[in-house]
């Protein structure tokens, strides 16, 4: 005669007929776990939907014990790995899940107001980053600066200009790079004309000494 406590009603076990009497066996860990979709946009979300027959719990690491059926929503903002662990009785089963989520493109503009430059003189820097944290822009412009924005520089020689997009997390660093070229800034020498005093009409010669000038406006 068998007699099963009403409390174990649903442990399911195997029953063997043995010379020696009768041998119960645990049933193996019958269920799935699914995921919908399994690649994913950053700022969506997928389900994790789960179904264990006679399971005591499922343990999702990371998120929490739950019971043998179930879904969750989840937003990750990173590729990542989901290990679930289920419990039947004295047996454990383990199940890996993996969840791809796509990050967005980094988009920069970065330039300047001209590109061409006498020693010393200014020009201004503009930027525009999207999905990133921060802008890093060397040669002493700045760290930490927002996404947005521009700076006043006064190079010297000619400069390279390196601005980094910082990506947050699952997004890797982007970079853009701006040139300026510097050039001598440009010394009148002289500027005169042949003379000071004319009457209408009358033609007058002007005469000059430039140094390191690209034209003369």
């Amino acid at each position: 005669i068998l007699a099963f406590n009403p409390l174990y009603a649903e442990y399911q076990v195997i029953i063997h007929l043995d010379p020696n009497g009768i041998i119960m066996q645990e049933t193996p860990i019958v269920g799935d776990v699914n995921l919908s979709p399994t690649t994913i946009n950053r700022g969506q979300s997928s389900t994790l939907s789960w179904n264990y027959e006679y399971a005591n719990n499922v343990d999702i690491k990371g998120l929490g014990v739950y019971g043998r059926s179930g879904n969750l929503n989840l937003s990750p903002i990173a590729s990542r790995n989901y290990e679930i662990e289920v419990t039947k009785g004295s047996q454990k089963k383990i199940e890996n899940i993996y969840l791809t989520v796509i990050q967005p493109n980094q988009n920069i503009t970065f330039n300047s107001n001209i590109n061409r430059v006498g020693i010393g003189q200014p020009i201004t820097l503009n930027w525009n980053v999207d999905n990133a944290e921060y802008v890093d822009i060397d040669n002493g412009v700045g760290t930490g600066l927002p996404l947005l924005g521009n700076a006043i520089v006064y190079p010297t020689i000619d400069t390279t200009f390196k601005l980094t997009a910082k990506g947050y997390e699952g997004v890797s660093d982007a970079n853009e790079y701006l040139t300026i070229d510097v050039v001598n800034n440009s010394v009148i020498n002289s500027f005169n004309a042949s003379s000071l005093n004319i009457t209408t009409g009358e033609d007058i010669t002007f005469n000059w000494d430039v140094t390191d000038s690209e034209g003369l406006v």
